[in-house]
């Protein structure tokens, strides 16, 4: 009640309830309204001011600070993507917001910090789907936080006029930005909230995972988190565009940025005209290299806000050493894999397009693909393999050079819903257990598909809770073990992870024979792009 007089003043020009009163928190840019009683929820909080106009492209704005109340009963507009799981209705480039879940009752109570960042292959997605609401988590005893960050062209465009705007002189990874600045205001605005600042855990599924393996490379970001979640981190391993060099047949990042005409006319352009241009580029089916695939808008190496490629970072050790959490599902490659290649004739001029006709030899043998395997189940393997599991290997050993508190899970469930859907263990399956929100499921965020009665049993419940206790406890300790969780070993013991299905068994050397020969592979290709550049 400390803000009682300011707020009698403010209540005259804002409708606020008295059971509102406990409710209200003044932050950097003025006070917010959230709602709730024994969770507290804060939603579509600005972090940035609106990237709009002039501001389109541009690294995120200071928010301009307002008088009255804010009321952050709900969630802001989603950023502009593809019409699928968010309406265009609920889109808009207003939309670098935060949101908090707390239960703390006093701003001094020093929890730790839980960040979120959603995925959706940096094209699509957003803080406000049900899935990841936090109320669950919350009631563990952490401050929870979300956000937006632009995505696609929004959020990654690249140009030599926006360049030449630029004071560093680069162009094109904005997202990347916003969730730096993000991350600045929670290190401003985090204690009011009852959160503690010296202990922030960023958190991501998909794209979300890889967000956090590149925030780990990203100057900018350093001493803004603590330690780090990467869940099914997608393309880590993958040499990407640059801002400038072309690379063999890949064109620079701002030469692409070019060829859709001058900045003045496409900062014109209205967002439904911009999400058409993006469409035509969107990354292609059956790629497992997603620049190569065609999709324009993503992360590039602009020697700025990411220095070189976030593979060769991660092997040289230039990132955050902090403790990390990372996971893959048993069954990545289900929506990934190129389901219309359906004979081995087909799989194997596929492999060689992909990887080359040596590399497709050693991995037709390998998976199955040259004898009597069924076809789908070795494509599967290997495109999660590839896109996930291999970058998130990567990162593992990495990180145990320099932190032992670096643990590994595969998540293996497979839940009625996922028989019922023949996905088994599949990418993404693993969030409503982590948020503690099934029945949700990240099939929902998909036009017209629902959860049926019985898709989600005791077990999978039990499960939920454990994985999501896990998770509390790695954010709060570094450590994801304690009383009544299943036993953790660090990764650096013999690869140790911990298999989250029926019985929580802890293992070793996760799929080893499958990502050495990747490994191997993709330290050619990698050398090969080095050579390009030279």
């Amino acid at each position: 009640m400390r803000f009682l007089l300011p707020l009698i003043f403010l209540a005259l020009y804002t409708p606020v309830f008295a059971s509102d009163l406990d409710n209200i928190v003044k932050i950097d840019s003025g006070y917010v309204l959230g709602s709730g009683s024994v969770v507290r929820v804060y939603r579509g909080i600005p972090f940035a001011a609106p990237p709009v106009g002039e501001l389109r492209w541009r690294a995120p704005q200071p928010v301009k600070p307002w008088d009255s109340i804010r009321i952050s009963k709900t969630f802001s507009l989603s950023c502009p993507q593809p019409p699928a799981a968010v309406t265009k209705e609920r889109m808009g480039e207003d939309c670098l917001t935060v949101n908090v879940w707390t239960d703390a009752r006093a701003a001094n109570a020093r929890l730790p910090v839980l960040v979120s960042i959603p995925g959706g292959g940096f094209i699509g997605g957003s803080s406000a789907l049900s899935l990841y609401d936090a109320e669950r988590l919350a009631r563990k005893n952490v401050v929870v936080v979300s956000f937006n960050y632009r995505m696609g062209i929004f959020g990654f465009l690249a140009h030599p006029q926006l360049s030449k705007e630029s004071p560093q002189g680069v162009s094109g990874n904005y997202a990347l930005l916003d969730m730096v600045a993000a991350l600045q205001w929670v290190q401003r605005n985090i204690a009011v909230f009852g959160g503690d600042p010296a202990n922030v855990t960023i958190w991501g599924e998909s794209a979300g995972g890889t967000a956090v393996g590149l925030l780990l490379v990203v100057p900018q970001a350093a001493g803004l988190f603590h330690k780090a979640i990467l869940s099914s981190p997608w393309s880590l391993s993958y040499p990407i565009s640059r801002l400038r060099e072309a690379q063999g047949d890949r064109p620079s990042a701002e030469s692409r940025g070019a060829a859709l005409g001058a900045l003045a006319a496409l900062r014109a352009k209205s967002v439904d005209e911009l999400l058409q241009l993006s469409m035509n580029t969107v990354m292609a089916a059956s790629t497992i290299d997603p620049d190569q695939g065609g999709q324009t808008y993503r992360p590039i190496v602009d020697g700025v806000v990411l220095p070189d490629d976030p593979a060769k970072l991660l092997t040289a050790g230039n990132f955050h050493h902090v403790p990390m959490l990372v996971g893959t599902n048993a069954d990545e490659g289900v929506f990934f894999a190129p389901h219309m290649v359906a004979t081995r004739d087909q799989a194997e001029a596929w492999l060689r397009a992909q990887f080359g006709a040596d590399a497709a030899t050693t991995l037709s043998a390998l998976y199955g693909l040259d004898h009597g395997a069924p076809i789908a189940t070795g494509l599967t393997q290997l495109t999660g393999d590839a896109l996930i599991g291999m970058g998130a290997r990567a990162v593992l050993r990495a990180a145990a050079q320099y932190n032992p508190k670096v643990y590994e899970y595969e998540f293996s469930r497979v839940s009625p819903l996922a028989k019922r859907t023949m996905l088994n263990a599949f990418h993404g399956a693993e969030l409503g257990y982590t948020f503690g929100t099934i029945p949700e499921s990240v099939l929902t965020t998909f036009p017209g598909f629902s959860v049926l009665p019985g898709d989600y049993d005791q077990t999978d419940e039990r499960l939920s809770r454990t994985m999501s206790a896990a998770i509390v406890q790695f954010a709060t300790t570094a450590d994801p073990n304690g009383p009544r969780l299943p036993k953790w070993a660090r990764y650096a013991l013999g690869d140790s992870y911990l298999e989250y299905g029926d019985s929580n068994p802890q293992k070793k050397e996760l799929r080893a024979t499958y990502l050495d020969a990747l490994d191997a592979i993709f330290l050619a290709k990698r050398t090969q792009f080095a050579n390009l550049k030279e």
